[in-house]
């Protein structure tokens, strides 16, 4: 009787052991997926920096012809994230003064401490063909000046 009942302990032992075995790796797994996830967040995020610098500088040094720049496509180096920029506002105190008569976003302002400043709208998303585990899909409204 009581080789049975020493041979019943261990088996549930071993049973136990298994059993938090498989919940300890579970857990490994979230958090491994959760870190994995909230480091493609933050690349997305600083993409996302830099295609709001990117777009100043292009805006800046876009030659207009009395029409206006409206939108503009990034893709990051790594292939994983691609942006979109739409420019919805050009504030400019003069519209004849920066050669901005043809543009229809172009809004004139009585201010001069704001001339220049543009509203315009990020969206950075991953890409199809990128590897990380969730898609991501960022929006970003901002009032910058180049």
């Amino acid at each position: 009787m009581r080789r049975g009942f020493n041979m019943l302990m261990a088996i549930f032992m071993l049973l136990l052991l298994a059993g938090l075995s498989v919940v300890t790796l579970k857990f490994v797994r979230i958090h491994a997926k959760q870190y994995v996830d909230s480091y493609n967040k933050e690349q997305a995020q600083l993409f996302m920096q830099s295609v709001v610098e990117a777009t100043l500088m292009r805006i800046h040094g876009y030659r207009r012809n009395g029409d206006c720049l409206r939108t503009i496509s990034f893709l990051s180096p790594d292939q994983r994230f691609e942006a979109n920029v739409t420019i919805e506002k050009y504030y400019v105190f003069d519209k004849s003064a920066n050669n901005m008569q043809n543009c229809p976003i172009a809004q004139e302002i009585t201010t001069p401490q704001s001339n220049g400043y543009v509203l315009m709208s990020v969206v950075v998303s991953s890409t199809d063909d990128a590897k990380i585990g969730r898609p991501i899909r960022m929006t970003k409204r901002t009032l910058q000046r180049p």
